[in-house]
């Protein structure tokens, strides 16, 4: 066996953060074919926005930023941040 192929224990290299740019111009082209509005796709992908411990509810559309607990740090209903 290869270093890369099938059964390899080494994690795939993707270029970050163009492979998470891309993965996140793809997911607003998709929200805007499923109703979103159009505006969405001027927004761009952040890198230095924080991704780890977040929940996306797709049910009722909110984002929640968790800690390693599980305590909510920060919520966002589409673009508008929830209050304490």
């Amino acid at each position: 066996m290869g270093t890369n192929g099938p059964g390899s224990a080494r994690p795939a290299a993707y270029k970050s953060p163009a492979y998470e740019t891309l993965a996140f111009e793809m997911l607003l082209e998709h929200l805007v074919c499923i109703g979103y509005p159009q505006e969405i796709l001027r927004y761009t992908y952040d890198p230095t926005f924080p991704t780890r411990g977040l929940v996306f509810d797709a049910l009722y559309g909110n984002l929640l930023k968790a800690d390693a607990h599980g305590n909510v740090l920060l919520g966002t209903h589409g673009f508008s941040s929830f209050s304490e």
